[in-house]
This record gives C-alpha cells, structure tokens and sequence, in this order.
C-alpha cells in the first residue's frame, strides 16, 4: 500500500503465534542502537522490548522503518543503516466508539448471506 507521503506500509494480519515470531526476528535484524520507542508508548527500554510484547485480539503495533543517514560502528546486523521505531503497542483507537452487542456471536441467528472465509482469498 502506498500513503499520502510516498512511504510503503505493509498490513500483517496474524494471531499470537505468527506475530510473535515477526516480533523477534525484527528485534534480532536491526542494530539496538537504532531500535527505539516513541515518546509516550510504554514505559520501558528497548532492552526490555527484547521481551515479546503482547497484543490484544483486536489490538494492532505500528513500526516505522526509516533510512537512518547516522554513520556509527556497525554491528553485524541484517538491516544496517536503518532505524526501527515503534509507534504503537496494543492500539485500540480503532475501537473507541464501538458498541458490543449482548449475546456474543455464539447468539446470533445464522446468517445465509455470510460467505466461507476462504472464500476472500479467492
């Protein structure tokens, strides 16, 4: 996808599992020194980010990874050169006026105009 400014964006859609794993290759690929959180997102280092962080059902993290033009001792890192920011932790704006129905999904009536979920893949 493209934005307004000319940045790509990449959208993973994943539960726990394959998100944890995208995490720690991420931490293992870009230098320490250029891995950072944005002012405001949690109160931690990113020393303690090594730890995989946990994400809602509904909760998204957003990265940003930018050339980074600073010139330093470089380690042997896949992603030399570039920095990694992480903007949101477990987001949730995305739900700020949703309201839940009663009943859970386990109540609703069968909907026959539903579709399979292989069927969005084709």
């Amino acid at each position: 996808m493209r934005d307004p400014h000319g940045r790509q964006n990449i959208a993973v859609v994943a539960h726990g599992i394959i998100l944890q794993e995208l995490w720690a290759y991420f931490i293992e690929i870009f230098n320490p020194a250029d891995t950072k959180v944005a002012p405001g997102i949690c109160d931690t280092s990113m020393a303690a980010l090594h730890t995989k962080p946990v994400w809602s059902n509904t909760g998204y993290m957003t990265i940003l990874i930018t050339p980074n033009p600073t010139e330093r001792t470089m380690l042997p890192t896949v992603m030399p050169n570039f920095a990694f920011v992480v903007l949101s932790i477990d987001d949730k704006k995305h739900l700020a006026n949703l309201h839940r129905t009663r009943g859970g999904v386990g109540t609703a009536a069968h909907d026959t105009k539903q579709r399979k979920i292989d069927q969005f893949f084709r």
